[in-house]
């Protein structure tokens, strides 16, 4: 068959990588949950803290005021109340396809924001909160792989030490500008492990995923040449022997001119014959060498020569590789369907197929100058058109039959390449043979 692209091997790959990469981004996101917890047990302990030292409900409105620099418990519950919902928020739309990375980057802009003005009320960088900046610079690491993300925890440093200078009322010294530099070593530090890690580790990922797949598409070529030998050795060979004693049958009783069972013999041979040829289809098609215009043409050829019925075959174009071998082998089969209905039923004396490829788009055209039908009086319980239908749909296309008595039948495929997108296709007017 004409090949895709890419090979299904390599889809395969890009499939289950991509599976891979979105499930560690998940677990990754539930850990930064979990750590947004203990954040807030701890908020939770220090808001308990300041409201026993504020004297309770009795004194509820010192609760605005800072004890030993801190901050209040007002402002502690504020900000924990942010970051439960921060994290209700990263819970519910990590998953999300479009918008979960962008939550979660939000929400991590968020909690570096609360953690830098929490720092900055308690004490600037040597805050207990400031320590929380390198543990977010961790994450922003782990979550998303570029040089921007980890730009939002390297800015909280120096708004970290500005704020707190301004709050207090004095410029920046030497202690805070070590502070920083310390800082912003440990977390240069922590994001170049992480980056680290995380490409080696995605790089041994990647090569497993690809030995994991060789290994089974060696296994399944294995299976496939042995099931094709099994096939050739038993199953074609015993059609084989069958059309020999047909040939012979039809030897002893041709002195006797009975036409009646040469006309039987002959059937049965064109129908031992048929199966011999979908042997070697099939055959083909499990050793990848299934090419569809040369098998157009030895379906028409093979079909004239047994039903001793004309047939012109008209083939513009080539299948582009974006016709996946799904695609390739329903074309061949409705062409197929076709040309045995016409043998069957539409006593034609010429048939014309027509098979156009043009893009990303293909037209079959099989037509012919037999009885034709009436739609109204196709048989109800007659499959032939509605697989059709279904095997058109099932490849991104749809077919159409116009049909007269006396006026012959042409039947019309169109074919989008590509798998269909929940695209709906029009029904089928008409009935069939």
């Amino acid at each position: 068959m004409t090949k895709a692209p890419i090979h299904e091997d390599g889809l395969k790959i890009l499939s289950q990588e991509a599976l891979r990469l979105r499930t560690r981004f998940l677990n990754r996101v539930a850990t930064l949950n979990i750590s947004r917890l203990l954040i807030l047990i701890a908020l939770s302990g220090y808001i308990i803290l300041h409201w026993n030292k504020a004297g309770g409900i009795e004194s509820e409105h010192r609760l605005w005021v800072s004890l030993h620099g801190g901050p209040s418990s007002m402002r502690l519950a504020l900000h924990a109340s942010v970051f439960l919902l921060m994290t209700l928020l990263t819970h519910f739309f990590a998953g999300h396809e479009k918008q979960g990375r962008r939550v979660v980057f939000f929400g991590l802009c968020i909690d570096l924001f609360l953690l830098s003005h929490l720092a900055t009320h308690s004490g600037g960088l040597q805050s207990p909160f400031a320590v929380a900046i390198v543990l977010y610079s961790v994450f922003f690491a782990l979550l998303f792989h570029s040089a921007v993300a980890v730009v939002p925890p390297l800015l909280a440093l120096p708004f970290i030490m500005k704020a707190a200078s301004f709050a207090n009322r004095h410029a920046a010294g030497i202690e805070e500008l070590s502070d920083m530099l310390w800082f912003a070593i440990i977390c240069g530090s922590a994001i170049s492990v992480i980056v680290y890690l995380t490409a080696h580790e995605e790089k041994q990922s990647r090569d497993l995923l690809q030995i994991e797949n060789a290994l089974r598409h060696a296994a399944t070529v294995n299976e496939r040449n042995r099931l094709s030998r099994d096939i050739h050795d038993g199953l074609g060979g015993s059609l084989s022997g069958l059309i020999i004693q047909i040939e012979y049958l039809q030897a002893l009783l041709r002195k006797h001119e009975d036409e009646k069972v040469q006309g039987e013999l002959r059937e049965l041979k064109g129908s031992a014959e048929e199966c011999i040829d979908e042997v070697r289809r099939a055959l083909t098609m499990m050793r990848d060498e299934f090419d569809l215009i040369p098998q157009f043409e030895k379906l028409c050829t093979t079909y004239r020569t047994r039903n001793k019925l004309p047939v012109t075959l008209e083939i513009v174009g080539e299948p582009s590789a974006d016709f996946s071998d799904e695609q390739q082998l329903t074309m061949f089969r409705i062409i197929q369907e076709c040309l045995t209905n016409i043998s069957k039923h539409a006593k034609a004396e010429r048939v014309r197929v027509s098979v156009a490829f043009e893009g990303d788009k293909a037209q079959v055209i099989v037509e012919d100058n037999g009885v034709g039908f009436d739609f109204d009086s196709t048989p109800e319980h007659h499959y032939g058109l509605i697989n059709m239908q279904e095997r058109a749909q099932a490849i991104n296309g749809s077919v159409h039959i116009r049909s007269a008595p006396g006026a012959g039948c042409t039947t019309t495929l169109n074919i989008n390449a590509g798998l269909p997108e929940g695209k709906e296709h029009a029904g089928l007017s008409g009935g069939f043979y």
